[in-house]
């Protein structure tokens, strides 16, 4: 049976198993799908990053080359003219920190550039270098200069007018190689302290050239923009740096992997994405510069326009199968149950009709009563013995037959045996329907409830008529005495007879003689 009822519920394991199969695969598939998608946004994200720091950079060239064109077409531009010209683009352009003209200045010439600068109201006007230690210290000789003679705005960058950018062993050799080539070119990164603060800036210089004859001979000096790469990115890209991507930006010029700007949780997740194909690395376009940037996913990439739907749909799926599951099985298992009860129902009723028949065919008399002591029901034997009728019993209390020949303290005791000790049998005088008295022998059972021994479910009486037992013993007694053929006294009739009177005469006044046939 047990092996039947394990083997009943299988469509529910199957059930369960199939739906996890199925839940994997899904959680499979729907995981090759984000990840798509996770790729797609990532190179759109990137791709985007990349193009507005482009589109920055060359707005900023742009703004050079316009600035370029005043030079070109005028012979002689002052202090003031450029500051109204370049006042514009500043405006337009707050990636920019500064744009400046940086004249071709020979050896002998020096004084006169530096006394003509003190003379326009700078006083404390020189030609000067970075120091070791990114101070900036008076120039030293040079057969040529390249210094920072206009700036603008002056607020804020007054310490760097002046700056020689041809004093630097790198910026010298980058200005040589753009006066050979006549191209654009960008600094390496340049360390200055200005009002006690350290800043790492950059320079994109833009040479001119008298009557547009791209020579070094015919240098007249060079368009200049100066930008903190902080301020760059903050004006180009602003909070998209907080939301999607981390990235870094090194300057890999010479193989020395300059580092120039790293996001802040850049190296938190570094390690996270280094090998996967959510690490990417590109160009940036700063002139003259092998610049290099690398992306990985910020913190905020999973959460924007994006959800887990792998694991949403596993646990969704899984949760639906194992509900529909313990629907099946319990299904299955009240299914069983009442196969079960009604497999038990069939044998009690097995039980229950041999237990009638027994009732109903065995010569003493039975009646049961239920937990009220109630007649439930009485067998033939008993209703033949008592004169009554089934109709006359069922539902009663069997007091119907007593005889009133006990004593309430009779009762009394029978009853708490009965309670207590679970049964009582003896010698009991009960009425029948024409009112006659008969005396019986009583035995009465408690059954008890499985469940709980304390509750009483049924009493099963069963009483044997002591009268008819009177008669079969006064029967014994004469077939033992008397002769069955003639019906006269025997000889163990006389012997007993003599007995009893040689028991009970007195010798001294009593005589008898004894016949004999």
């Amino acid at each position: 049976m047990e092996s039947n009822t394990n083997r009943s519920y299988i469509p529910s394991y199957s059930i369960l198993f199939v739906g996890f199969l199925l839940s994997c695969l899904m959680f499979y598939e729907t995981r090759i799908i984000e990840n798509k998608f996770i790729q797609h946004k990532f190179k759109v994200e990137r791709e985007h990053y990349l193009n507005v720091l482009n589109s920055e950079l060359a707005k900023n060239i742009e703004t050079l080359d316009t600035i370029k064109q005043l030079f070109l077409s005028s012979k002689n531009v002052n202090r003031e003219q450029f500051k109204i010209f370049t006042k514009f683009f500043l405006e337009d352009n707050k990636s920019i920190q500064a744009l400046f003209w940086v004249p071709l200045v020979k050896s002998n010439e020096r004084k006169k550039y530096e006394r003509l600068a003190q003379n326009e109201g700078y006083k404390n006007f020189k030609f000067t270098e970075v120091g070791n230690s990114g101070e900036i210290q008076k120039r030293k000789k040079s057969l040529q200069y390249y210094p920072i003679y206009y700036i603008e705005p002056f607020i804020g960058n007054e310490g760097i007018l002046g700056l020689d950018l041809f004093s630097n062993k790198s910026r010298s050799k980058m200005i040589l190689n753009s006066l050979k080539l006549g191209k654009i070119m960008g600094t390496s990164k340049i360390r200055i302290i200005q009002e006690k603060k350290e800043k790492d800036v950059f320079f994109i210089l833009d040479p001119i050239y008298k009557i547009n004859l791209k020579s070094k001979n015919n240098i007249l000096g060079f368009i200049s923009g100066v930008f903190e790469i902080d301020n760059l990115i903050n004006s180009s890209l602003g909070l998209l740096i907080k939301d999607n991507l981390d990235f870094q930006i090194y300057d890999s010029t010479d193989n020395k992997n300059t580092k120039i700007y790293t996001t802040k949780d850049y190296y938190k997740n570094l390690g996270l994405y280094q090998s996967s194909n959510l690490y990417f690395e590109n160009f940036i376009n700063f002139p003259n510069r092998n610049w290099k940037i690398i992306f990985i996913p910020g913190k905020s990439f999973f959460t924007n326009d994006f959800k887990k739907w792998n694991w949403i749909i596993f646990i969704l799926f899984n949760t639906i199968i194992v509900i529909w599951s313990m629907h099946v099985y319990k299904k299955i298992k009240n299914a069983n149950k009442i196969g079960i009860l009604m497999d038990k129902t069939s044998k009690s009723e097995k039980k229950l009709n041999l237990f009638t028949k027994i009732l109903e065919n065995t010569p003493e008399g039975v009646i049961v009563t239920n937990n009220y002591n109630k007649i439930i029901s009485v067998n033939n034997s008993f209703l033949k013995n008592s004169g009554y009728l089934k109709k006359d019993l069922i539902g009663y209390d069997p007091k119907i037959l007593s005889s009133n020949h006990h004593k309430p303290y009779f009762y009394k005791e029978m009853w708490k045996s009965i309670k207590y000790l679970g049964g009582w049998q003896g010698e009991i005088w009960n009425r029948k329907k024409n009112g006659e008295i008969f005396t019986e022998w009583l035995n009465v059972i408690t059954i008890r409830n499985n469940k709980n021994k304390n509750k009483i479910d049924y009493h099963i009486a069963m009483f044997s008529d002591l009268s008819s037992q009177e008669h079969i013993k006064k029967q014994i007694h004469h077939m033992a005495y008397y002769d069955l053929l003639t019906d006269l006294p025997n000889r163990e009739f006389f012997f007993s007879k003599a007995e009893s009177l040689i028991t009970n005469t007195d010798v001294d006044e009593t005589q008898f003689y004894i016949k004999y046939i």
